[in-house]
């Protein structure tokens, strides 16, 4: 019973240590094809007009990051991973809806390495996923000195309270009751 226990922990072991290093080289080999054949087609001829370095973006479509890429543009998402070939960046790319890219047709070898990407289930780095999001914005220093934490104290005397009476006890007879001083 203890040897047949040993043996399986070490079978289980194993196993998982395999699976593990599996996995990690199909992604090695991913992300060695998006690095290579992916998004230097991307940053080449897709940025100019749809990321961050873009003067006007087009097409209200960011292709600078997976989650621009799958939240799409004015036409809808531009990536469809569940039926890959009804994907918009396709279409596009194959000058079948859209004529992306306006200068011309990208060559055949390029389409069938994004339907590669595609079908495999488009994996991307994880410097990728939300590349950058929006840059920040310049500090207006000038009116940030306006704001009212920079002012400085208004001198006007604080303000006197009231002595009411309610319930036949004034508010000073009241706060009497409940506030002793404090010997020094």
């Amino acid at each position: 019973m203890w040897l047949e226990k040993k043996l399986f922990l070490y079978w289980l072991g194993c196993t998982w240590f395999s699976f593990v290093s599996v996995h990690a080289h199909a992604d090695e080999e991913q992300l060695k094809f998006f690095e290579t054949r992916i998004r230097p087609v991307l940053v080449q001829h897709c940025f100019p007009c749809h990321s961050q370095q873009a003067s006007t973006l087009q097409g209200g479509l960011w292709v600078d990051s997976l989650e621009g890429l799958l939240a799409g543009g004015d036409s809808g998402s531009a990536l469809d991973l569940k039926n890959s070939s009804e994907s918009v960046l396709l279409s596009a790319i194959r000058h079948q809806e859209f004529k992306m890219i306006p200068k011309g047709k990208l060559p055949n070898s390029v389409i069938q390495d994004f339907e590669i990407w595609l079908e495999s289930g488009a994996f991307v780095p994880n410097s990728f996923k939300t590349a950058n999001g929006p840059q920040p914005r310049e500090i207006d220093w000038g009116s940030a000195w306006n704001h009212w934490a920079f002012k400085p104290y208004d001198e006007r005397p604080p303000r006197k309270l009231e002595t009411r009476k309610r319930l036949g006890v004034t508010t000073t007879q009241r706060d009497s009751q409940y506030l002793w001083p404090v010997a020094a």
